[in-house]
């Protein structure tokens, strides 16, 4: 019944398969519902949840953190959208390299981190971006995910510099990448 409405799998969109228990998947299960309007809405970094694309959440809790609105409400639990989750693929200005896992895992769990703004590489970066004097306007750029199956992916951008193309989706070794029909290099991004 969910497919009617466009949500792929009631528990969420999968594109998360980890190959370490710790990591990613142990900051998740950390998560910790705020236990009163005085609690920080940032105390757990719920920014997390943001960027690996958490539409939708399920909870006795009458309130969720920041940004997650609830829509439904019935005697077993509430139906909560994040109104904050962050698109499949999304531009991004600038990439900062960190070969430490630890490290990285620690940097994209701070409730500092923000995945709009900048990515972590695992390796060092061949292309280099202009420094171009900031934007006052900002990124201007859009991304459409125009076909989407196990084995293909095609998406229409528009831009206006060269920047970064998040695309949250698990890394695979195999996949390969064009740009305007030209082989481009895949980089794996924030873990």
């Amino acid at each position: 019944l969910h497919l009617l409405y466009g949500i792929q799998v009631a528990f969420g969109y999968d594109s998360i398969y980890l190959n370490n228990e710790s990591g990613i998947a142990s900051a998740l299960m950390n998560l910790r519902l705020p236990l009163g309007e005085t609690k920080a809405d940032n105390e757990n970094n719920p920014k997390l949840l943001d960027w690996l694309n958490f539409k939708y959440a399920i909870s006795p809790k009458p309130k969720l953190w920041k940004g997650f609105k609830r829509t439904h409400k019935t005697k077993y639990g509430n139906l909560f959208v994040n109104q904050m989750a962050m698109p499949r693929a999304f531009f991004v200005k600038q990439a900062v390299v960190e070969p430490n896992r630890e490290v990285l895992l620690k940097k994209i769990t701070s409730p500092g981190f923000d995945p709009a703004k900048e990515i972590y590489l695992e390796e060092n970066v061949t292309r280099v971006l202009p420094t171009t004097p900031e934007d006052p306007v900002g990124l201007k750029g859009d991304v459409a995910i125009k076909d989407y199956s196990p084995n293909l992916v095609k998406m229409q951008t528009s831009v206006s510099q060269k920047p970064w193309l998040f695309f949250s989706d698990v890394h695979y070794p195999g996949w390969k990448a064009w740009v305007d029909g030209k082989p481009s290099k895949i980089y794996e991004a924030n873990y």
